[in-house]
């Protein structure tokens, strides 16, 4: 998969639901084959003019030879590489907003592309030639290159993330050799320098053929005239040899132990075993049994370990392949238990759930909350297609890809407490524990060492394939519903957009004052209050409330930001009615019980101890301090552990009291149902509340502060194989003129993989897995624009020598048109975007009411940025460019990076331990 950071993050909500009548109508799907070979499917919808596109190889990590594990996800970075038509398929996407990626799993990799729908004609030409002439195209400094890439992934996704490489051990284990999932799909560093140019081209021969492949598009589109590119293009690639799907014996219990110490603040420990395929009705059981045992909110994990105080958090979850499955039970000590007193707890906990009748609510609750997981899931264009590819590939029919698994509809109980019995027989499960230390034990086998001795890759070579060369139509453009208003009797506001087919209707009860408002000493007390609210409400404690919202396939949660707070609902519209009930009693009536405060207590402080254990939260947060000096009488901007653990119930109920009230309440919605029925409803269950409290004014971000010089702050994070870098120099914020030329020019710099901190750092030296840029806007004036890096832990002075350089560049090499435009379409498609999904428009309303505007007035920033000048742009890179004044934070080994900052003439450096 490949990571890079974004200029615009919006805000994002998951959802879940149960027991609910749920529509069986699904969207259109037509399926067909080509001669060659390839499965097509295609789900028109014109909704907003969007497309997605997924494109499923049946080749992964199930497909690789003894000597060459993480080759199928090496060659994944490797189809980005161009072909002789494409020779740079990212500047192609780029140019017409095309976000792409890719993914590698044990069964398959996936490429997915998600545009505007005009940009569908070039979408097709490209993946068809890719499939068609990649492989003969791709040179040895390439493979060279994207293997260092690769390995920086490995490093900042896996053996520097505390816990992953334990759990890597864990999951390849479960299958011993020569079962196909005994290796990591990201392979091992030795068989990752061990791979050949020879078999990078056997491996495209082999696999990336159109009879193993499965083409999926939903979207804005005609389906005869698209049917007409497709074999205009794909139709051209030849079929190849059959591919089969390798041989695998049902996996046989392990019953192993691994332990490992790791930079993680309490132990953790996880039980595990092997099972069914996907597909199967004992997987089906499965994943409903890891509800019932992990659900957070009234799992029997949640009540067996957490409500006890043995964990801070428990979790169960069921991971279905095509050769079977693995089924994780964890949980991480609450301060004070051992190790083996966890493992024990936990142990008894699944024992006892084995043991137990299953009852037929908890079954039907969960069957519910996935079957909504279902119609959202085919919501986003994007996540349609895919949907559509994968499930295609496992299960060769279309109607898998939108529809309920026929063995999720006849479940029983008899079926889950049968599969139970079956999987999670205590003898025979494995279990990994993890301690801390400051020390981590040595990579395990899988990540380092070869898999065996090598077979070359090999294959009949494929002649090439002229593929036309098709062009982008006209860009469409999305509007936004209108916004609606009303007024509640008691002065509340609702503000309502009405949308068509959204399975959810999403409310948020949003007042003024979020953590900004934070008084010196009580750091934290707003957003842990909003989170308490709905953990407990009116006559339910936090079980019974969490149940009474799945039951009606309902979601209540209490978020805060840095100016507003607010419950929020999501909820199906024909159960309007009694989940503004529960909304209600969150809002007005919650019950601050002391067991679940300080279990919510204890889950934020371990969420905090975590970010000492990982160097980009280090340098994240070291960053923030350094750039936001609070003023004297404010609250510092985070909490601290101790902080956290002082804050009382009482505290709670009585900024509770002061902020939750109707004179600064607006009440968001976005649904497909009316205004008036949304008025009527909360009317019903907000009408007559009242609240003496004046509210809480909202109190914005600080601005960023800068010295007059380029400031070097290392955080000490020894160990890494990487380094994280933050360099920031001041910029406009929200309200300043000339924020919308900055984040043009921020993008240019680290937006994409087209910009020129990536092509330099990631695609000419391969020593970083991506660079991101951004302007942080959330403050209305003095905002600052922030480069920020994960590297090679030996190339942090090539790395902020090589930004010092992108930076002087801005006044060197002037902003080309080619370049603004890529930003133009990225944002044209991020407002499509925008009002694509029920929880996109959503997000766009809440976002926008955090900078005290409409959605429509949001809107408009964006439109103002698809209207930018070149001259405008370029003044602006032209003023972005010095570095006099600026702040680098490092997140790494002092001993490695101070002599590299200094061989680069870098000798003024402070360094700042983390605080305590």
């Amino acid at each position: 998969m490949r990571i890079i950071g974004s200029v615009v993050v919006a805000a994002a909500f998951l959802l879940g639901g149960a027991s609910v009548v749920v529509s069986d109508e699904l969207p259109k799907v037509v399926q067909y084959q080509l001669d060659n070979g390839l499965e097509v499917l295609l789900a028109p919808d014109s909704k907003v003019p969007k497309v997605g596109l997924a494109l499923v190889y049946r080749v992964g990590g199930m497909n690789e030879p003894a000597g060459r594990s993480g080759f199928a996800h090496l060659f994944e970075h490797l189809m980005f590489s161009g072909t002789p038509e494409y020779p740079r398929i990212d500047d192609t996407y780029s140019a017409l907003g095309v976000q792409n990626n890719a993914f590698t799993e044990e069964d398959r990799t996936v490429y997915v592309a998600d545009a505007l729908a005009s940009a569908l004609p070039v979408m097709l030409s490209v993946e068809a030639d890719r499939m068609a002439n990649l492989g003969g195209d791709v040179d040895q400094r390439e493979l060279d290159l994207q293997r260092d890439v690769v390995k920086n992934e490995m490093r900042q996704t896996v053996l520097d993330s505390a816990g992953a490489p334990g759990m890597q051990a864990l999951r390849a284990a479960l299958f011993p050799a020569p079962h196909p999932y005994a290796e990591a799909v990201i392979g091992s560093i030795a068989d990752l320098d061990a791979a050949q140019l020879d078999d990078v081209k056997g491996f495209f021969d082999t696999y990336y053929v159109p009879n193993n492949a499965v083409l999926a598009l939903a979207g804005d589109f005609d389906v005869e005239a698209v049917k007409a590119l497709i074999a205009d293009t794909f139709g051209r690639v030849p079929r190849g040899a059959d591919v089969a799907v390798p041989a695998a014996a049902s996996p046989s219990p392990v019953a192993l132990r691994l332990d490992f110490t790791d930079r993680v603040p309490s132990p953790m420990v996880v039980l595990a075993s092997a099972g069914p395929s996907v597909g199967s009705k004992a997987s089906t059981a499965l994943t409903v049994a890891a509800d019932l045992l992990g659900n957070y909110e009234y799992g029997v994990l949640r009540r067996e370990l957490v409500n006890k105080g043995l964990a801070t958090n428990a979790s169960a979850g069921w991971d279905p392949g095509r050769l079977g499955g693995r089924f994780l039970i964890s949980a991480t000590a609450a301060p004070g238990v051992a190790p083996d007193t966890l493992e024990a707890a936990l142990r008894q906990a699944v024992a006892d759930f084995v043991a137990a009748p299953q009852e037929q609510q908890g079954v039907d609750r969960a069957r519910q909350s996935l079957r909504i997981g279902r119609q959202l899931s085919g919501e986003a264009m994007l996540d349609r297609a895919r949907s559509l590819a994968t499930r295609f590939d496992l299960y060769g029919a279309a109607s898998p890809g939108l529809g309920d698994d026929p063995n999720l509809l006849a479940l029983t109980t008899a079926d889950v407490e049968a599969a139970v019995r079956t999987q999670l027989v205590p003898a025979e499960l494995s279990v990994l524990t993890i301690t801390p230390g400051a020390a981590r034990s040595d990579y395990p086998a899988v990540l380092k060492d070869s898999s065996g001795s090598a077979v070359p890759i090999e294959a009949t070579a494929r002649p090439v394939v002229e593929v036309p060369r098709l062009a982008a139509g006209e860009p469409g453009r999305a509007k936004l519903p209108p916004m609606e208003t009303a007024t509640l009797s008691n002065g509340i506001r609702l503000v309502h957009y009405q949308t068509a087919g959204s399975p959810l209707l999403l409310l948020a009860a949003s007042v003024t004052g979020g953590a900004g408002s934070d008084v010196p000493g009580e750091e934290g007390l707003i957003e842990l209050t909003t989170m308490m609210m709905a953990r407990g409400a009116g006559e339910r404690g936090f079980e019974a409330f969490s149940k009474a919202a799945k039951d009606i396939g309902a979601d209540i949660s209490g978020q805060s930001g840095m100016e507003q707070s607010a419950i929020v609902l999501a909820v199906p519209p024909e159960n309007l009615a009694r989940g503004i009930d529960l909304m209600a009693d969150a809002v007005q009536r919650p019950r601050f019980e002391q067991p679940e405060w300080d279990a919510l207590k204890a889950e934020v402080q371990q969420g905090l101890a975590y970010r000492k254990m990982d160097p980009g939260a280090l340098a994240y947060y070291a960053m923030e301090e350094l750039a936001f000096p609070i003023p004297e009488g404010r609250a510092a901007l985070e909490p601290t552990p101790a902080g956290i653990a002082a804050l009382t119930t009482a505290e709670g109920r009585a900024i509770h009291h002061r902020l939750f009230t109707p004179r600064t309440m607006t009440i968001y919605s976005v649904g497909s149902v009316s205004v008036a029925t949304v008025e009527a409803e909360l009317e019903r269950g907000f009408g007559g509340w009242s609240n003496d409290s004046p509210g809480i004014a909202s109190v914005s971000h600080p601005s960023a502060a800068f010295a007059d010089a380029f400031k070097v702050y290392v955080t000490p994070s020894a160990g890494n194989s990487q380094a994280i870098i933050n360099l920031s120099r001041p910029a406009p914020a929200f309200n300043d003129p000339g924020v919308l030329e900055a984040i043009a020019v921020a993008r240019l710099l680290g937006g994409d993989f087209t910009s020129r901190l990536n092509q330099v750092m990631r695609e000419t030296k391969g020593y970083s897995y991506g660079v991101g840029a951004s302007v942080w806007t959330n403050m209305p004036t003095g905002g600052m624009l922030t480069v920020s890096s994960a590297v090679a832990a030996d190339q942090v002075g090539t790395a902020i020598a090589d930004i010092r350089a992108g930076f002087a560049g801005l006044a060197t090499i002037p902003v080309a048109q080619s370049e603004l435009d890529r930003t133009i379409m990225a944002t044209a498609g991020a407002t499509a975007g925008s009002v694509e999904t029920s929880s996109g428009l959503f997000g766009l309303v809440m976002s926008a009411a955090s900078a005290g505007m409409t959605a429509e007035e949001m809107n408009g920033k964006l439109d103002e940025i698809v209207a930018l000048q070149l001259p405008a742009v370029q003044a602006a890179a032209q003023s972005l460019a010095p570095l006099d004044r600026a702040l680098v934070v490092i997140a790494g080994d002092p001993q490695s990076i101070l002599p590299q900052l200094e061989a680069i003439g870098v000798t003024d450096v402070t360094v700042v331990p983390p605080a305590e």
